[in-house]
C-alpha cells in the first residue's frame, strides 16, 4: 500500500513524508508511465528529491478508478496529488455539510484544484441530523454519499488521536486498530509534511476554524492530550500509538 511504501522509503532514505511522496511522483514521471498533470508536474519535479524507483512496483495500475473525499484541507489536498501523480483516473468529491457559512465556497476552490491537475470532481450537500457527538454524525453523513472504497487523507497523527479517543471509550483490540491504510493511504505521513508538500505544489490549503474548537474532543485530544503525552514521555508519542494501531490489525 502506498503507507507502507510511504514508511518504508522514510526510514531507508532519511527523506520526511512530503519529500518521499514527492518523490514518488519524480519517479513515475521519469518512468514515462504514471505522469502527473499539468502544472503540479512541473512543480514536483524539483532536482532536490532522488527518484524512488521502487515504489512503481506496488501502487495500483495506471487508469484504476479511485475516489477521493477532497475537503480543500492540507492532508486531502495531498491525497488528491499523490492519486494524480500515480496516474489513477481520480474523481475527487467535495462534501458540503453545510454547517458553516461560505462552505460553497470551499467547494469551488476544491474543484478548481481538481481541474487544474486533471481530476474529475463531483460536489455533495449533504444534511448532519441533530443529536450528540457532531463529528460523529458529520463522518456517517459523508460516508453516505461516498463509495465504499472511497480515500481519505487522513495521516499519522489522525491515526494517533483516534487510537487515543477509542481509547477513551474502552475500546477493544479490534478497536485499537484504528483506520485501515486500505482507504487511508497517508497513514504513514505527519500532518505537517502534508502542508509542507502542499506549499512545494503552491496549494493554499483552507483551513477549517472547528479544527481549533475545544467543544470538539478530537480537538483537546490533539491540542491537549498528545503535547501532555509528548512531554510526559519525553519523546513523540505519535510513531507509538500508530504502531500499537499496525500491531491491533495483525491480531
Amino acid at each position: 500500500s502506498w503507507c507502507r511504501l510511504i514508511s518504508s522509503e522514510k526510514k531507508s532514505t532519511g527523506l520526511r513524508g512530503s519529500e518521499c511522496t514527492a518523490a514518488l511522483a519524480i519517479t513515475l514521471r521519469q518512468k514515462a508511465v504514471l505522469p502527473m498533470a499539468g502544472r503540479a508536474a512541473r512543480m514536483i519535479s524539483s532536482d532536490s528529491w532522488k527518484p524512488l524507483v521502487s515504489w512503481s512496483r506496488s501502487l495500483n495500475p495506471a487508469g484504476t478508478p479511485v475516489t477521493c473525499a477532497v475537503s480543500g484541507g492540507a492532508d486531502s489536498s495531498a491525497l488528491l496529488a499523490l492519486a494524480v501523480a500515480a496516474g489513477l483516473d481520480v474523481t475527487a468529491v467535495h462534501v458540503d455539510h453545510g454547517l458553516r457559512p461560505g462552505s460553497a465556497n470551499e467547494a469551488e476552490g476544491v474543484q478548481r484544484l481538481a481541474s487544474r491537475w486533471g481530476a474529475a470532481f463531483r460536489s455533495e450537500q449533504v444534511r448532519v441530523p441533530q443529536g450528540p457527538d457532531l463529528e460523529a454524525r458529520s463522518r456517517d453523513a459523508r460516508r453516505s454519499v461516498l463509495p465504499p472504497d472511497a480515500l481519505f487523507g487522513h495521516t499519522a497523527d489522525d491515526q494517533a488521536e483516534t487510537v487515543l479517543l477509542r481509547l477513551l471509550r474502552g475500546t477493544g483490540p479490534t478497536g485499537l486498530a484504528a483506520m485501515r491504510p486500505a482507504q487511508h493511504p497517508l497513514l504513514a505521513l505527519r500532518r505537517a509534511e502534508t502542508v509542507q508538500l502542499c506549499a512545494h505544489l503552491g496549494v493554499a490549503p483552507f483551513e477549517d476554524p472547528s479544527n481549533d474548537d475545544d467543544r470538539f474532543v478530537r480537538n483537546r485530544v490533539r491540542h491537549e492530550v498528545v503535547p501532555l503525552l509528548d512531554d510526559v514521555a519525553g519523546r513523540d508519542v505519535v510513531p507509538l500509538l500508530c504502531r500499537l494501531a499496525a500491531l491491533a490489525a495483525e491480531d
